[in-house]
């Protein structure tokens, strides 16, 4: 009896200092420092930002969403990684856009990735990493873009409305 009791116990130690872990994890890598600003944005998993429902996937749709994200967001800030992902998710939801991943990625050549054919070239393991977390927290609802249909570098489109800013990118309406 006393061997299963210290058993229990030492599970569930394993558990929590797991989860714990995992929290850290995902914290650590959604703080970042604005510089300009001198201010922390905070951690997506603190459940400061909007969740939306969550969408199912094929793991080529997540491939190409990671590729995607790679591309669009190699040199900002996690925050952006995950809102870009939310904002495709977001167009695959509403009625004015087409269904699915590859359809929304690729009509209309709105994205500097596909005008400028760098979707996906050269990623290395610590981007392709990044942006599949960030993939998966977006696919999980988190949004911290507000449901924004748009992204672009600030000042590069008409974004009439902007929900969220992060690094040098806008997202909106």
């Amino acid at each position: 009896m006393q061997k299963r009791y210290n058993l229990c116990i030492m599970l569930s130690c394993v558990i929590i200092l797991a989860s714990l872990c995992l929290t850290a994890t995902v914290c650590g890598a959604a703080y970042i420092n604005d510089e300009s600003a001198e201010k922390k944005i905070a951690c997506i998993a603190d459940g400061k930002y909007k969740k939306s429902a969550s969408v199912v996937l094929t793991e080529g749709e997540k491939a190409l969403l990671c590729r995607f994200v790679s591309a669009e967001c190699r040199d900002e800030p996690y925050i952006c990684r995950v809102a870009a992902a939310a904002v495709i998710l977001n167009r695959i939801k509403s009625d004015g856009f087409s269904n699915g991943v590859e359809k929304v990625i690729f009509s209309g050549c709105e994205f500097s990735s596909v005008l400028n054919n760098t979707l996906g070239q050269d990623i290395s393991e610590e981007n392709w990493d990044l942006s599949m977390q960030a993939v998966r927290q977006a696919i999980a609802g988190e949004d911290p873009a507000g449901g924004a249909l748009h992204f672009a570098r600030e000042g590069d489109a008409a974004i009439t409305s902007i929900s969220f800013r992060a690094g040098d990118m806008v997202f909106g309406w």
